[in-house]
């Protein structure tokens, strides 16, 4: 699970105000969302582990005998992350509770990896552009965009593009982003549902590297015990733009639309998230080609008169070219985008160690 990246792992190691190794501590982490709790114990070196948690705000609760409890308000463990927490335990009675305001600094203690992760929250309140998730890949660090902020255009670190790695809910996506030879789908990936993606530049460790370039790790949105849901339209329309004074206005229109929805079937059990999103956009835009001229087409159909149908197809051009044969024709036409997304996905906790998530 965690070279599939799309979990966290959290760690660290238990200590006294004296700084001696605490062995046998428990350590309990609650799940905000979902309200699951998951425990270990700190080994003989006062080291405990969690890995394969899922992403998120989590508590923290750490105990040992002869100890006062301390609980870890919320913190934020992130798609990919190895967060660190070393918690110093107080000597005292068990029944004492010490509340610690917040968790220590999200550093990376565990590599020298070079990147970052984009949030749901930055999702939500960054202005993104036709809502193309793709397009916050060039806020990460070692980040190079070649100006259209497609994932074909965005490279790390001085590597090529078609070096980046992609995967989905720990799944290879590579070849799905890595579509070449047709024009970027912004609905690849719905942008309401994903919860948060990583992007690895360099200097990242084996269990993430798929490729040379950057490895960029996206995470569905899944449900929580509270049920929570949106409807959206995003509305682009040439009706507000200013018309230039040498040229008219031309027609744009862009409507992006959808709906989520996600919550709990079963409490702390059994939830449900699902997404539709919708892109509707035509705008005009300059059309040429060579044609055939007036002379060239009599001297088709006197030698062929079946290819009448043909020849009389094209349209009429009067722009002269190097070609005798051809004239350039020049128009306008209109350039329709329409594009459906979505996603339902389904998470069971049969316990705190063993989960199954199906999505379509």
């Amino acid at each position: 699970m965690a070279a599939q990246m799309d979990r966290a792992v959290l760690t660290g190691t238990v200590i006294d105000a004296s700084k001696s190794l605490v062995p046998g501590a428990k350590v309990t982490v609650h799940a905000v969302a979902t309200g699951i709790d998951y425990a270990a114990t700190s080994n003989s070196a006062g080291v405990y582990t969690f890995t394969g948690l899922p992403v998120g705000h989590y508590m923290a609760s750490v105990s040992a005998v002869g100890f006062e409890t301390l609980q870890i308000q919320p913190f934020v463990l992130e798609v990919g992350a190895t967060r660190t927490l070393n918690p110093t335990l107080q000597v005292g009675t068990v029944s004492s509770n010490v509340t610690v305001e917040a968790a220590t600094p999200d550093l990376n203690l565990a590599n020298a990896e070079v990147g970052g992760v984009i949030t749901g929250t930055q999702t939500e309140e960054l202005p993104v552009n036709g809502r193309y998730w793709a397009s916050l890949e060039a806020l990460i660090p070692g980040a190079i965009s070649a100006g259209t902020g497609t994932q074909d255009q965005i490279r790390f670190s001085g590597l090529s593009q078609e070096d980046n790695n992609f995967r989905f809910d720990g799944v290879d996506a590579t070849g799905l982003n890595h579509a070449f030879v047709k024009v970027a789908m912004r609905l690849q990936f719905p942008l309401e549902s994903l919860a948060e993606f990583k992007v690895s530049s360099a200097a990242y460790s084996a269990d993430v590297g798929g490729m040379a370039g950057g490895q960029v790790s996206m995470v569905s949105r899944s449900g929580t015990n509270a049920f929570h849901g949106s409807a959206y339209e995003y509305l682009r329309n040439s009706f507000f733009d200013a018309t230039a004074f040498d040229s008219p206005r031309l027609p744009f229109r862009m409507n992006n639309f959808g709906a989520s929805f996600g919550g709990a079937v079963i409490k702390n059990k059994l939830f449900v998230f699902t997404n539709y999103e919708g892109i509707r956009q035509t705008f005009s835009q300059q059309i040429s080609g060579n044609v055939p001229t007036d002379a060239y087409r009599a001297q088709v159909l006197q030698k062929s008169p079946v290819l009448a149908p043909l020849i009389n197809y094209f349209p009429e051009g009067n722009i002269p070219t190097a070609d005798p044969n051809a004239n350039l024709w020049i128009s306008a036409g209109a350039s329709p985008t329409t594009e459906d997304g979505g996603l339902f996905r389904i998470d069971y906790v049969v316990d705190p160690k063993t989960s199954i998530s199906l999505r379509s």
